[in-house]
Formats: C-alpha cells, structure tokens, sequence
C-alpha cells in the first residue's frame, strides 16, 4: 500500500481515552435519568462514532447541539479530577516513521477539539501534522474536505480508525479504510464495515504500508 497521507481517527486510535469517555457518558446517563450501572465493558459494547450518535442510538430525545455541549462538560469535569487519556504507547514512534517516510499525517476526529488540540500538544504530536481537526460529528465529509483542502487525491489516502463507524465514514468518503483493534470495537465488529486491512496495534500497521 502507498499512501501520499494518512488521516488517523484519534480515540482508541493514537489515544487511549476510554475511561474518561465512559465515565464522562454515564455522567450525562444520570442527568437524564438513564440507567448508570453499565460496567465498562457493557458501555463499550453499546459504544457509537460520537456521543451523540450514542444517545440516539439510546432512545434519548435531546437535541444533539445540548447533548455535545454536555459531553464536553462532563468530559472536562473529567478529566480535572484525574481521569486522563494517555497516548497509545508505540502511537509516537509510528508516525515519526510514516513522516520519515514521505507520508503526511492528519488527525480527524469526533473529539472536542479544545481536548484534541490540547492532547495532541501534551503528547508531542502536534508538530508531525499537516491537520488536527475535531468536533468531527460527520467523518464522512469531514474527510472529503479535509483531503480537498490539502489537495491529496482520494486514492492516494487512507483513514486509520478503531470503530465500524470509522471504516464505513472513509469507505464512503472513497479513501482506503484502515482498522486498528487497540480502541472501542472489537475486530469482529469491525468487519462487518468491511475495511481494507485490520491491524492489532499501529505498529502492525506501520510494518504493512512501509513495508
């Protein structure tokens, strides 16, 4: 595989930030009175591309634009009492190797971006992207725009994610979706959105598109 860019998702991709989302979900569960005694592995089970698509997919009858706004509430609350994403632990050294590698690399993501520009910083990413982008509600044109802003042809591009929500978006977008099972889906789940390759970790990936 040859790609002129690789556009990464960026929880439970170069980010592990499934407690703090869970924790910040099960807050928004219990201020509508939905049921908080999922474990952490039941949530994820349930678990969608964005909280807002969780909470439809829940049945709850909110509008999205207040369900967002509370999430990055809760997500925030969070985090200051300590519940911190970390960064994947091979995550940096893979993306120095595609970029010595003439790739370039974007970050595209659901995440709020006040939190995903402020990680990626924290994490010593910021400096090897062409694009940090958040608030990615619609993944799917969110990469269509993102490649015709930075002129990198569709074939020439792929969208790295852990979620069957990820493969369907750059499936749909046209650019070659690549799994990782290191985040919120298991691979099972992930097949069934048909991606081109599924991987364990980044470096695995790393290996198959440098090969």
């Amino acid at each position: 595989m040859q790609f002129d860019m690789m556009i990464f998702d960026w929880s439970g991709t170069i980010s592990d930030d499934r407690m703090p989302v869970y924790k910040s979900n099960m807050r928004i569960r219990a201020q509508y009175n939905m049921p908080t005694s999922l474990s952490f592995d039941e949530f994820y089970k349930e678990a969608a591309g964005s909280c807002t698509q969780y909470f439809k997919e829940q049945g709850l009858d909110v509008d999205p634009d207040e369900i967002w706004e509370l999430y990055k509430k809760k997500l925030n609350e969070v985090v200051a009492e300590g519940i911190v994403p970390t960064v994947y632990d091979d995550a940096l050294a893979v993306l120095h190797r595609l970029k010595q590698n003439g790739i370039r690399i974007a970050i595209l993501s659901a995440h709020p971006q006040y939190n995903l520009t402020n990680e990626a910083r924290s994490y010593g990413i910021d400096s090897l992207c062409d694009a940090i982008v958040g608030d990615q509600r619609d993944k799917t044109a969110g990469i269509s725009n993102l490649l015709e802003e930075l002129e990198v042809p569709i074939s020439k591009s792929a969208y790295i994610g852990d979620t069957d929500h990820d493969m369907l978006a750059a499936n749909r977008a046209g650019c070659s979706s690549l799994a990782v099972t290191t985040g919120y889906h298991t691979r099972e789940r992930i097949a069934t959105a048909n991606p081109k390759a599924i991987y364990d970790s980044l470096t695995q990936l790393m290996h198959a598109v440098i090969a």
